[in-house]
Formats: structure tokens, C-alpha cells, sequence
């Protein structure tokens, strides 16, 4: 499931209607990502226990404490046309606003970056992340029913601000947000390189905005402009705000994963760091040649090599073996939050998952399985990857 979105039609019609354009202007998700708002979804049929555990893994990886659980319905909610009309009145959060939807149905509007409206249509098993200080509203649709959990960091509380006072626009939080949404750079790359993901997905999980440009291999990155910025005319690149200018996959997943003050993508400690780079490494060095041995052939970029590929199947289960069995009593690869260690190894695996994982392949390294399936299933990793479906 993925939740749908678009262009918000203004009209005199209810708040609860559609109001798309004719034909719809629709907004995807990754459009969605570039304001900061984050979507996943956790299949509710599959019971209270299972969705539960996946609300713990997400709240813990966000630093959230509590929770509880809002049931509106007209014919139960008190005064439910005059609140309904309350929650649909302009407003911002000192907090991210965590809704994920057990039943029912409706609508969150949020501004986008030219202060338009977009609405995002919610229902069963969604998970929406609203970034604090983003203008939005809320409204339910048609059927006036929705059941939904949300998530705080401390108690239990809703306190919105409205726009249309004096002294929302100065905001800390507004004006914290509104800074966030600015480009920290740019990231030069040919059109859909999976190399880039690593980067996007960290400066995802940062809250940073990252352009990118695309380019043409062989032309491009052999031009004297290029060569000037790059010496080497690897790709991709990165050239900061400042002029700054990096290349190679890891030192510009490394740069935006440490460049927001305390973020625990880098560790917390020395300890932490030592053993994402580690981790980094071992995915790199030991899973990245097998990949080109047994994947390359399957996607038609090499000729199929069957003593090159037996090798690499060996070697394989090997690093997967060291991984299930650290997975066995670990949520994550270093810490109780996602790390660029995961972000690396998810990658690394993705087209593994992909294209020759299995189901009875996976049976072997359920461990394995259930931290790639935690992690793609994350609102940051998703926003990059969508929906990423198994072999």
C-alpha cells in the first residue's frame, strides 16, 4: 500500500470532498520527502502484536516514549463538527507529528515549499511523519470516521499554533524548519544511480535537503568545469553551499550523515563509530565483489562465469551467517537507531533481496530478513527506495 497525494483544489465544497483538479495533480512521495514529510506502512491484518512491534522498532529509532490512541467519529466524538472544524484551522508543531492509521480514513494537508496546498490521503496501516514547524491541517473525509495511534517524546499531548497569530512566522521551530527545507548542496550523478542512495537516505534521517543534478557520464564529468571541482571526474560528486567539493560514494554518505550536530548516524561514542565503520567495511569489501559475481551476470552486465558465481554463493553465506547470527540480539547493526552501518549494508543487499533472495533463501537468515525488512520499511529509507518488493 502507498498512500496517494495531490494538489489540493481549492473550492467552496466541503472539507471532507476530494478537492483534486481535473485531471488530478498528483504529488508523490518522494515530492513529499523534499518538505519532510515521511511516509511508511505496517500492515495492520496482520494483528495487534506484530504492528505493535514495528511501532516499538520506529519509536525507539526516534527517541519516542509514549503513545495513545484517538477514535473520532460523528456520532461518538463530542461536538465532532466544531472540532473537526478546529483540527482544519491552519496550524504548526513545536514536535513531529507521528499519526499511523489502525481504521478508518482521512486527510492531512501541508504546505509546500511555494505555500500551496497538497493533501495526503490516509488510511489503514499508514504511517505519516509531519517535520515540527510545517504548516498543515487535518481533516477526516466523507465516511467521518477515523482511529489512529500517535506518537509523542514526552507525554501525551496536541499543541498546535496557529498560523494566523502574529508571532508564528518567528518561531524557533518554524524558523528552524523553514531553513531545513534550503539545499546543503549538490550531488552530481547520472540518472537513477543506485551509488546516491546512501547519501539521500542519511541526509533523509538529518532533515537535510540535497539537489541533484544530473548528468551525462563520458561528457560531463570530463569537462573542464567538472575536472576543475573534481580532479578525478568520478561520479558521484558533491559540491556543497560553500563550495565545498567531495567525491566517492562513502566519504559523501559520511559527510551528510555527520553534518547535522548529534545526529547518531556517525555513533554516539568511539566505540559506536568504530564499529559502523567497521560494518561499512565488511559489506564493502567482502559482499560487493559477490554481488558483481552472481548479480552482474543475472542483470545482463557480464557474462555468466559458473565457478565465478559458486564462489560467490559461498561467500555470500558466509557474511550472511555473520550477520544473522549478530542480528540474533541486536535491532540494528551498532545501536538501538538506525547508523549509516545499516544504511550502508541495506543497500549493499538490496538487489540481493531484489533478485535472487528467496523465500526459502530467507528462511535461512530470518534475523537477516527482519532487520532488512525494519529498515526499507523506515519512512527516510522508503522515500528513496519506494516500495521495495522481494524476490
Amino acid at each position: 500500500m502507498v498512500a496517494s497525494a495531490w494538489e489540493f483544489a481549492e473550492s467552496a465544497h466541503d472539507q471532507r470532498e476530494l478537492h483534486q483538479y481535473s485531471p488530478n495533480k498528483a504529488v508523490t512521495l518522494a515530492q513529499l520527502a523534499e518538505i519532510g514529510v515521511l511516509y511508511s506502512f505496517i500492515d495492520v491484518s496482520q494483528g495487534e502484536q506484530y504492528y505493535n512491534k514495528e511501532i516499538d522498532i520506529f519509536s525507539a529509532n526516534r527517541g519516542y516514549k509514549n503513545r495513545d490512541i484517538i477514535n473520532i467519529h460523528k456520532d461518538t466524538f463530542p461536538n465532532y463538527e466544531e472540532k473537526i472544524k478546529i483540527f482544519f484551522e491552519e496550524h504548526l508543531h513545536e514536535d513531529e507529528e507521528i499519526r499511523f492509521i489502525l481504521d478508518g480514513s482521512g486527510f492531512f494537508d501541508v504546505r509546500s515549499k511555494n505555500d500551496k496546498w497538497i493533501r495526503i490521503a490516509v488510511q489503514k496501516g499508514d504511517l505519516l511523519v509531519l517535520p515540527a514547524g510545517i504548516y498543515h491541517r487535518f481533516t477526516l473525509d466523507t465516511k467521518n470516521y477515523i482511529k489512529a495511534m500517535r506518537l509523542f517524546k514526552e507525554e501525551p499531548k496536541w499543541t498546535p499554533i496557529n498560523r494566523d497569530l502574529p508571532t508564528t512566522d518567528k518561531n524557533t521551530f518554524r524558523v528552524g524548519y523553514v531553513h531545513a527545507l534550503q539545499s546543503v548542496g549538490k550531488i552530481y550523478t547520472y540518472p537513477n544511480n543506485p551509488r546516491v542512495a546512501r547519501a539521500l537516505i542519511a541526509a533523509k534521517y538529518n532533515q537535510l535537503n540535497v539537489d541533484i543534478v544530473n548528468i551525462e557520464l563520458g561528457k560531463t564529468n570530463t569537462s573542464k568545469e567538472y575536472l576543475h571541482k573534481f580532479p578525478t571526474g568520478e561520479v558521484p560528486a558533491f559540491e556543497a553551499i560553500d563550495g565545498f567539493c567531495l567525491t566517492g560514494t562513502n566519504a559523501i554518505a559520511q559527510y551528510l550523515a555527520s553534518a547535522k550536530p548529534g545526529s547518531p548516524l556517525m555513533g554516539t561514542n568511539v566505540k559506536e563509530a568504530a564499529l559502523i565503520q567497521q560494518f561499512i567495511a565488511m559489506v564493502d569489501t567482502e559482499l560487493t565483489p559477490a554481488q558483481a559475481a552472481w548479480l552482474f551476470p543475472i542483470l545482463g552486465w557480464t557474462k555468466n562465469d559458473a565457478e565465478a558465481t559458486k564462489k560467490a554463493i559461498q561467500e555470500t553465506k558466509r557474511v550472511m551467517n555473520v550477520l544473522n547470527t549478530h542480528l540474533l540480539e541486536h535491532t540494528y547493526l551498532v545501536s538501538e537507531r538506525v547508523t549509516l552501518a545499516d544504511i550502508s549494508a541495506v543497500l549493499t543487499l538490496l538487489n540481493f533481496y531484489r533478485l535472487v533472495f528467496d523465500a526459502s533463501f530467507r528462511a535461512e537468515y530470518k534475523n537477516v530478513t527482519r532487520w532488512f525488512l525494519t529498515c526499507v520499511n523506515q519512512p527516510e529509507f522508503a522515500a528513496v527506495l519506494g516500495a521495495v518488493k522481494l524476490a
